[in-house]
């Protein structure tokens, strides 16, 4: 039970029982006004202490609210005589998590209570024998609640990995309020040559393709037609770039990203630099990076080469040459620089041509409205780029780099001064403090995609999560009528991420949730054919979120949230707000039933193409409410979700995190499999086969260097056995090839085509044993691709052809030849393929564990 602290009562009487002259004033001490004191019957209550009246009658007692402290009047005063409470409380509490540095840097945690009798409490942390095996911990002072965490070093220097935990006490001397906190330790892998992965096909046992409601619901959700799960995530650990095709674009408008003229893109005579990453597919023309408009007759200023040669610089003026870095198919870093009126151009950090003395006005005028263009020129469908960029930066007032450089290899971020910021997310924005609106000509040649220059962490669909795939011709997701999707006059907040990649051609694409039966009181969140957003009704209350002032990118990730509050509704894209203040009327009906994909069964232009991954339903709450950051990691399950769902749990997937795998009746297997780590896929040699869509990036050249492998294990070597291969009968053969026995050179033999040839190399595989077959092209030379067989070398070196490269609309198919014919029986794990890479150039060691990137 409480326990009185008399003692302060003693500090304001006389040995003879009699109230002091003088008195211990603790109305300084700040305490909590929510302990709930209720004052009894007669107790007057005053907001603050220099409320209370100047006299009174001996024995009144009084409440001051503001301190939830007791008073009595005596002797033509007021004193505070006590306040009950047996526990100090936490103004300031430690989390309950923290993850520590592996470098050895230290981690400060400063704590504060508060006890409501004054008392100055003593604060203490004691931790258990796992925390004092990874890391110390101490105290300012002895009176202090500031500690110090230090990583422990092991033998060879380096912190201690592990978890520990560590409990934080404070004392008024008699009771005691604590708190438990984590602490772990973990060195962050970063996957070498990850990078190069452009597929990584991986397996689980214990993956379902069957969507699952992970809010507390846990309702039971219906498929139709072929839904996917896929590991194309928004937040991917390898990150995004922006794909442009270099073709036309859409109304008039090029592949580029536009920005509005500003201020910011005036650098006058000032200092500057403007950076970013290149992945070029084609160089055979003028192709810009980046491009600042003046109104002067060709003024405009930036960076593009022009028939195999670099301009950078003023167009009309002075510029810098060179021809480094311009090819296809690989990552170059490049730099403009102005320090002191003398500009550079880097790529990889080296200069290319000379110094270039230009102390001129550079600002940009904004001719045609727009004052920087990403990946064209002007606002025509000119000098478009061809492949993929970026972290493209520009920052005002710095020179970044005023030498040769080492290029980074984390992803850039918005140091000071930075203007702009873009091609560095999954969805087209500004980085930057600065915050632009970016647009772009809204066609099919823009996309983001999962392709970059750095390394990263490997994937995992725990960490990350995934998406799940809608065709087009009705694939949905349904689930039975509740009164959750009724909401009433409640708030509510719908939201997911949605990857769109095709529009129909009238009427909208429906995003989901519909009524069934034509209920006029069923809400549906839409993509209109222009790209806009629409939340409503079909009968009976319209729209109810406003209208849409931002359009929904095709083949781009878009973080999307329809919500409402009180009796406005509102729509965000990508974190900012993009209708005005719509009516939001209540719902009438009884259950509603939710459809996901679709609103009308077998009508076209009602059906959704594309991704969604992390669709949320909260009912009762508006969850956003101004602008924000969309999420950068999976989300979980709101406490107020009635749905929560679309998220990657197949059993079969690509950790390098390209998009649709669709597995015909292939299964993941642990009856067989190299490593038991992870599972293998299992074929039957009938009609089991693994399809896999084609990006640009897999698009295999014999000018640069790359790599095909995998784990296969054959339960029969009596047939022609197609295990990996990207090329069509009847397409022109081009493309590649990994079989046993194709074209009558023997069951038991291992070939490759090689985009015109079929090749021959070991010719004794057996049945019942797992080999590590890889294709290398080193290309630094003719002759220099090579097939290894556990490491070893198989058969001569040959000259890949150049016909390698993909044919057109032709997946990567697992398993097959094409469309079940020449099938695989038997297993394989860990199929990669590794564009700008070879990862082996001489005998090597196969690999003991599973891939990670």
């Amino acid at each position: 039970m409480p326990i009185t602290k008399s003692r302060q009562i003693a500090k304001i009487l006389k040995l003879d029982g009699t109230v002091k002259d003088s008195l211990y004033d603790s109305d300084a001490i700040v305490t909590s006004a929510q302990l709930g004191v209720t004052p009894a019957a007669g107790t007057a209550v005053y907001s603050s202490a220099d409320t209370l009246p100047a006299s009174a009658t001996n024995g009144d007692q009084a409440l001051v609210s503001s301190t939830n402290r007791l008073y009595i009047f005596t002797n033509g005063g007021w004193y505070n005589i006590a306040l009950i409470n047996n526990t100090p409380y936490w103004s300031t509490e430690a989390a309950s998590s923290y993850d520590l540095s592996t470098t050895g840097a230290t981690t400060t945690i400063t704590i504060l209570a508060v006890d409501s009798e004054g008392i100055n409490p003593v604060y203490t942390a004691t931790a258990d024998s796992d925390f004092n095996q990874i890391a110390t911990i101490t105290k300012d002072s002895d009176s202090g609640r500031t500690f110090t965490i230090t990583p422990a070093d092991s033998e060879g220097g380096t912190a201690v990995t592990g978890s520990g935990t560590v409990t934080f006490k404070a004392s008024d001397g008699v009771n005691l309020v604590s708190t438990l906190s984590t602490f772990n330790l973990t060195f962050i892998t970063i996957i070498s040559n990850s990078n190069y992965t452009t597929l990584l096909l991986q397996a689980d046992t214990a993956g379902t393709d069957n969507q699952v409601d992970a809010s507390t619901s846990a309702r039971t959700i219906t498929e139709a037609g072929n839904v996917t799960s896929t590991a194309f995530t928004p937040y991917h650990p390898g990150g995004y770039s922006t794909y442009m095709d270099g073709g036309d674009g859409y109304g008039g408008f090029g592949d580029g990203i536009y920005v509005a003229d500003s201020t910011d893109f005036d650098f006058g005579t000032g200092d500057f630099t403007m950076e970013g990453w290149y992945y070029a597919t084609d160089v055979t023309s003028d192709r810009y990076l980046i491009n600042f408009n003046t109104n002067t007759p060709n003024g405009h200023f930036g960076v593009n080469f022009y028939n195999g040669a670099w301009r950078v610089g003023l167009f009309n003026g002075s510029l810098i040459t060179g021809t480094t870095g311009i090819e296809t198919n690989v990552w170059h870093h490049f730099a403009w620089v102005r320090e002191s009126g003398v500009m550079k151009f880097y790529i990889d950090g080296t200069q290319v041509g000379s110094d270039l003395t230009y102390s001129g006005a550079l600002d940009s005028n904004g001719q045609g409205g727009h004052g920087v263009v990403i990946g064209a020129w002007a606002t025509i469908s000119y000098a478009e780029f061809s492949g993929y960029l970026r972290d493209i930066r520009v920052v005002k007032g710095t020179a970044v780099y005023t030498s040769a450089f080492t290029p980074p290899t984390e992803p850039l971020t918005a140091i000071t001064n930075t203007v702009l910021l873009t091609c560095h997310l999954p969805y087209i924005a500004d980085g930057s403090t600065s915050s632009h609106v970016l647009t772009s000509g809204g066609g099919d040649s823009l996309s983001t995609e999962r392709f970059g220059p750095y390394d990263h962490l490997s994937y995992t669909k725990t960490d990350y999560g995934g998406s799940v795939y809608f065709d087009g011709t009705n694939d949905n997701l349904s689930m039975a009528s509740s009164a959750d999707f009724n909401f009433g006059s409640d708030d509510w907040t719908i939201e997911a991420w949605l990857y769109q990649t095709a529009r129909d051609g009238s009427n909208v694409c429906r995003w989901y949730m519909s009524g069934t039966n034509g209920d006029g009181n069923a809400i549906h969140v839409s993509i209109n054919t222009n790209g806009t957003l629409d939340c409503g009704r079909a009968t009976g209350g319209g729209v109810i979120t406003g209208s849409s002032t931002a359009t929904v990118l095709l083949n781009t990730w878009n973080h999307v949230v329809a919500t409402k509050e009180g009796s406005n509704g509102y729509l965000y894209l990508n974190g900012k707000q993009v209708s005005t203040s719509g009516s939001a009327t209540a719902q009438t009906s009884g259950d509603i039933s939710l459809r996901i994909g679709y609103d009308t069964v077998n009508t076209v232009n009602e059906q959704f193409t594309g991704y969604m991954s992390d669709l949320q339903i909260i009912k009762g709450r508006r969850k956003y409410k101004a602008a924000f950051t969309p999420p950068t990691l999976p989300m979980t399950a709101d406490s107020d979700a009635v749905l929560f769902t679309c998220t990657n749990k197949n059993d079969i997937w690509d950790a390098g995190g390209e998009k649709v795998i669709k597995a015909n009746q292939a299964t993941a297997s642990n009856a067989q499999r190299k490593f038991t780590t992870s599972s293998s896929i299992y074929f039957d040699g009938t009609t089991d086969y693994v399809y896999i869509d084609w990006q640009e990036n897999n698009n295999l050249k014999s000018t640069v260097p790359f790599t095909i492998e995998g784990w296969f294990y054959f339960d029969t070597v009596a047939s022609d056995q197609h295990f990996i291969q990207a090329y069509e009968n009847g397409g022109g053969y081009d493309g590649f090839a990994l079989a046993l026995g194709a074209a009558s050179l023997g069951f038991t033999t291992l070939v490759f085509w090689d985009g015109a040839t079929w090749r021959a190399f070991k010719s004794d595989m057996a049945a019942d044993t797992w080999y590590h077959i890889a294709v290398v092209n080193d290309a630094t030379a003719s002759n220099n691709t090579k097939v290894y067989v556990d490491g070893t070398q198989s058969g001569s070196a040959f000259t890949v052809s150049s016909q390698i490269s993909r044919p057109s609309s032709v997946p990567i198919s697992i398993g097959c030849y094409y469309a079940s014919t020449q099938a695989m029986d038997g297993y394989v794990q860990d199929v990669r393929i590794t564009n700008g890479l070879a990862r082996y150039t001489a005998a090597f060691t196969p690999p003991t564990s599973t891939f990670k990137g």
